[in-house]
């Protein structure tokens, strides 16, 4: 599958899109999927991206390989009352798929996590949801890692999670999957463009490059992890999450610290979240916090940011943990650690990016490029 002893890389949008069905086309024992939106609703998926990756899951089910899809039920945002994942668990149980409903717990009472194991050594592990926004227009950063031991621990995760889920959707066919023939690829059947997907991907798996360490981080161990990296930090600290609302736990709030702390040493520290107000009133209630203690905070000004990310020197997190209560109390989250440091300039390139095309943060410290 993937060669080497431990490898990594980080992928966005597209990239992520195709790297997922090259590697759905090439595993060949398992396949394991938790994630809390898989939105195939035909009038919003038109570029037919994420019915595509159904399309690829029922085939991996076809293949004989085993296939199990996690999800959470998940009501839509507007309009009639429905699950956003119903469309999508009916199609792959219609396929062989065995699909199942998170079972909430007074625990952990939501499932956030957005994991996917493959065979017994590769797992992908990010933010991003299964949606045409995250292939294609949203902000999010995805790690894709061959790491025996790191899929060793997933094992034991999602089989906990599966042995107490919900047999909610029964399995019925069990044939050749069919397609509907604008279906088959989200290039719709054009050579040109298939080549150019098919070298999108050959770039992707060759740049896998060797991790010096992998570690799963959740909750509070989550929190501790991110708070030592930031202590020992020497020259950057990049902060880009979706929800920025340590300030609200005594605990959480101990990051908060740690980036004025580190902000204070002269490292190279920058807060970038989202500027949307919603239910949670503000999800940046951190922000006049930082900036007042002169931590670079740039909020985003649009509406595709999603990343819940952080990159310390030459360390990532990466994944589905946020700097709020819920996230780190409440929710089953996965965020995996990557000391790697093409991965982290590989994600701060994308940082650079944002930074440059939105307004100027709300402090004066006026740095540059990370």
């Amino acid at each position: 599958m993937l060669h080497g002893g431990m490898n990594a890389t980080a992928v966005t949008g597209s990239e992520l899109h195709h790297l997922l069905l090259t590697l759905l086309e090439t595993t060949h024992s398992r396949l394991w999927i938790t994630q809390f939106i898989l939105d195939a609703r035909p009038d919003l998926d038109d570029g037919r991206l994420v019915r595509t990756l159904m399309h690829a899951i029922a085939e991996t089910a076809y293949r004989g390989v085993d296939v199990r899809v996690l999800i959470p039920d998940v009501s839509a945002p507007s309009g009639p009352e429905y699950d956003v994942n119903y469309p999508a668990a009916m199609f792959l149980a219609n396929r062989g798929v065995d699909v199942r409903r998170y079972r909430p717990t007074k625990q952990r009472p939501h499932l956030h996590s957005k994991v996917t194991i493959l065979d017994a050594d590769v797992a992908v592990i990010g933010n991003a949801n299964w949606t045409p926004g995250a292939f294609s227009q949203n902000f999010e950063v995805s790690v894709a890692v061959r790491s025996p031991q790191t899929v060793r621990t997933l094992d034991g995760w999602f089989s906990r999670l599966w042995a107490q889920s919900e047999r909610a959707f029964p399995t019925r066919i069990h044939s050749a999957p069919q397609y509907y023939p604008s279906d088959r690829s989200p290039n719709n059947g054009s050579t040109r463009r298939r080549m150019a997907e098919l070298r999108v991907r050959a770039r992707l798996l060759a740049q896998f490059d060797p991790a010096l360490s992998v570690d799963l981080l959740s909750g509070q161990r989550y929190v501790r992890r991110v708070e030592e990296l930031v202590r020992a930090a020497k020259s950057r600290v990049i902060v880009m999450m979706l929800g920025l609302m340590a300030n609200q736990n005594r605990r959480l709030h101990r990051l908060l610290d740690g980036l004025i702390d580190a902000n204070r040493r002269g490292v190279d520290v920058r807060v970038l979240g989202d500027a949307r107000e919603g239910a949670a009133k503000d999800w940046m209630s951190d922000a006049e916090i930082l900036s007042e203690a002169g931590v670079a905070v740039l909020r985003w000004s649009g509406t595709r940011f999603h990343s819940r990310t952080v990159v310390i020197d030459d360390t990532a997190v990466v994944g589905s943990v946020g700097w709020t209560v819920q996230s780190v109390m409440n929710s089953e989250e996965v965020s995996i650690q990557l000391s790697s440091g093409h991965a982290a300039n590989e994600i701060c390139r994308l940082l650079n990016v944002v930074w440059k095309a939105h307004q100027l943060p709300a402090t004066e410290t006026g740095h540059g490029s990370v």
